[in-house]
């Protein structure tokens, strides 16, 4: 997924809903208090019992060239536990981007 800055203090993410393996799935729940069940996306109308799970990640292994093309912050680097080299992805790409627009504090 692509995160982006946009005017107006917005970010916009695009979010896949009907690829059946990713890190976004749709799934429905009659109570907030529950755990969802997946639901297929192109049979079932969306309702208010349907949310939307996002596995978000934090780094991504800089050796993944495919996975490191989808990260606007390509150009940061540290080191992980696993000895990996690594940079800044789709969590930490949004908490910058509050952080720059002044929506974000560390306190």
């Amino acid at each position: 997924m692509k995160i982006q800055q946009c005017e107006n203090k917005q970010i916009f993410v695009e979010i896949p809903l009907t690829t059946q393996s990713g890190k976004t799935r749709v799934k429905t729940r009659n109570s907030f208090y529950e755990y969802g069940l997946p639901t297929a996306t192109r049979q079932i109308p969306f309702s208010q019992k349907h949310y939307i799970e996002w596995q978000i990640g934090y780094d991504v292994d800089k050796s993944d060239k495919e996975k490191l093309a989808l990260s606007t912050l390509q150009d940061t680097e540290f080191v992980g536990a696993n000895g990996e080299t690594k940079a800044l992805y789709e969590l930490e790409l949004i908490s910058l981007l509050l952080h720059a627009m002044g929506d974000y504090h560390r306190e």
